[in-house]
């Protein structure tokens, strides 16, 4: 979403357990927005055990907005943010105004998120929990140090969309812990 306005990041608030789905929602309507989340552990089945992303704030999403001089957001795109499944409305603070955070803050959340899922993955000896469609490179192997993104995965192997082809291959299919997130 461009716009000659500023933008600001502000807090919204979500219903329980719809952060996810609020944040797709808004990605969906071209907002840009931000759920942190963290990586769970969870039961798939008898024995199987799968990784999962879950809120790091429960009822909190961010949506990085245009506002104007009064600082109050558009009508319009404040009422599609408020139309998403999943979201309740701003967090308001007193005199009616929209609670907003600075770029730091989102910056600090994301390298937080980006800090504990290195934790988790040096604990438990894992690789990182990757996403179709997230931008990964190969760091070993014949396609080292050329980024994809991921068209699949199927418990420990991935399928690797590479942006440059490789002897006729465009696709891969790799390891999950011969992957690392592309910068």
């Amino acid at each position: 979403m461009q716009n000659d306005q500023p933008m600001r990041w502000h807090i919204l608030i979500a219903s329980p357990g719809q952060e996810i789905k609020a944040d797709d929602g808004l990605h969906a309507r071209k907002v840009e927005s931000f759920v942190p989340k963290l990586a769970r552990a969870q039961r798939a089945g008898r024995s199987s055990i799968r990784v999962v992303p879950r809120p790091m704030l429960q009822c909190y999403a961010f949506a990085n907005l245009p506002v104007d001089v009064s600082g109050k957001v558009d009508g319009g795109i404040g009422d599609i943010v408020r139309a998403t499944p999943g979201i309740q409305g701003f967090m308001m603070l007193e005199y009616n105004r929209y609670a907003t955070v600075p770029n730091e803050a989102i910056d600090m959340l994301r390298f937080t998120e980006a800090e504990i899922e290195e934790d988790r993955c040096r604990k438990f000896n894992r690789p990182p929990a990757f996403a179709v469609g997230q931008r990964v490179s190969i760091p070993k192997g014949p396609w080292s140090e050329i980024a994809g993104k991921i068209k699949s995965l199927h418990g420990n192997m991935a399928e690797v969309v590479m942006e440059m082809a490789i002897l006729g291959r465009d696709t891969a299919r790799v390891d999950v812990s011969n992957l690392r997130q592309a910068g």
